[in-house]
């Protein structure tokens, strides 16, 4: 198949699509070291600069992603240098409150010479479209973009020619939460019993996920194979699992998922005030109860907050689980927990001014081509969960 373009030849076939001096394809197993260099040479700026690194092996982290993942490089004709990359998964997940598939995209980096183009932006959704996207079986993608990042977000969903449209879906919200090495946890009478799971409760936790999970817009179907799999839940084990009962009855659960072996975010630089009073700050953060500023190159302490889960959305109960899940991982070392909630969500301002908290913004957006229109239109007004350890 061959297009004409505004800018060179463009040419693609099952394996590769060419592109004005660039070369895109699936990426395997053989690109493995140039993926990580790239990841870690571009990280994401801000007041704290960050990489987001995938060590030892890029591709041990791809199946939490979905059940299918695709990585598509970006390297120059010219000189076989890897210069961009995009990572497009699928999964099951509720839509309308049935199982269908859903797509996300993610995982964009792009070296400096080549950022801020819209030429090339345009190329690697192409790239996309031609090599992997499937309208009849993903019709739509979700997507996040940083909230305060307005050049992306404006270019994104200025409708220009040769981008898929972007549809907004809704704010969503990653909460930095300290963890608590106060004691232990002890659940007041009127509090449900938090206990550790055991491999006798994936066929539980999946029912409790599944019932609730059916509730929201865009939540993955958890079953118990999943819950099992290596792949699929990688680091992931029942003892992970925290499980709150009343009466003996399962009420909720959340998971302690620790990707620190194969997903790592890496502190490579402070804005120049913010590293000068770093140590003032810290002292002040630690009497405040929010997280520490790490050092340069250290790797976040954290884990996120999964599976989260709650009958009726009982405040008491997702108190209870938030609290336990605090208290068990500074147990095991962790600083932080991360929790991902969308602006709709009937338990995200519960945790607001239950704990203390950094809370980082970001938009999701619904992602599609001509091909999924009607299906995007298409979805209800029932809240948003996606599992932010998956993205």
């Amino acid at each position: 198949m061959v297009r004409a373009a505004h800018h060179g030849a463009i040419a693609a076939s099952p394996e590769r699509y060419t592109a004005d001096g660039l070369v895109f394809s699936v990426a395997t197993t053989d690109d493995d070291r140039d993926i990580r260099e790239l990841l870690r040479s571009n990280p994401i700026p801000g007041w704290v600069t960050l990489s987001y690194e995938r060590e030892p092996d890029y591709f041990l982290g791809a199946g939490v992603e979905g059940d299918v993942h695709q990585s598509v490089l970006a390297r120059e004709a010219a000189t076989g240098r890897v210069v961009g990359l995009f990572s497009r998964s699928e999964q099951d997940a509720f839509i309308n409150g049935n199982p269908a598939r859903l797509g996300y995209l993610g995982q964009l980096r792009v070296a400096p010479a080549y950022q801020r183009r819209v030429r090339r932006l345009r190329q690697g959704f192409e790239a996309c479209r031609c090599l992997l996207h499937d309208g009849g079986t993903v019709p739509f993608y979700l997507t996040s973009v940083v909230e305060a990042n307005a050049p992306a977000r404006r270019i994104l969903t200025a409708g220009l020619p040769g981008l898929p449209a972007y549809r907004e879906l809704c704010g969503f919200s990653t909460f930095v939460v300290r963890t608590s090495r106060r004691g232990h946890y002890r659940p007041k009478p009127y509090q449900p019993i938090i206990r550790r799971a055991t491999p006798a409760d994936f066929a539980s936790l999946a029912s409790l996920l599944r019932r609730n999970y059916r509730r929201y817009q865009c939540a993955p179907v958890w079953d118990e194979a999943a819950l099992r799999s290596p792949t699929r839940c990688r680091g992931l084990s029942a003892e992970d699992f925290l499980i709150a009962e009343v009466e003996g009855t399962p009420v909720g659960c959340a998971a302690l998922w620790d990707q620190r072996a194969f997903k790592q975010h890496v502190v490579r630089a402070y804005h120049s005030r913010l590293l000068r009073w770093r140590g003032l700050l810290n002292a002040l953060i630690g009497v405040a109860g929010l997280p520490w500023l790490p050092a340069v190159g250290a790797v976040l302490s954290q884990m996120y907050l999964s599976h989260l889960a709650v009958d009726d959305d009982d405040p008491e109960v997702f108190v209870s689980l938030v609290t336990a899940a605090r208290h068990e991982a500074a147990r095991r070392g962790a600083e932080t927990l991360l929790v991902g909630m969308s602006e709709n969500h009937p338990l995200r301002n519960r945790l607001r001014r239950r704990f203390r908290h950094l809370e980082y913004r970001s938009i999701l957006y619904l992602v599609h081509w001509d091909d999924g229109q009607r299906a995007a239109t298409e979805l209800d007004g029932r809240p948003v969960h996606v599992e932010l350890a998956t993205l």
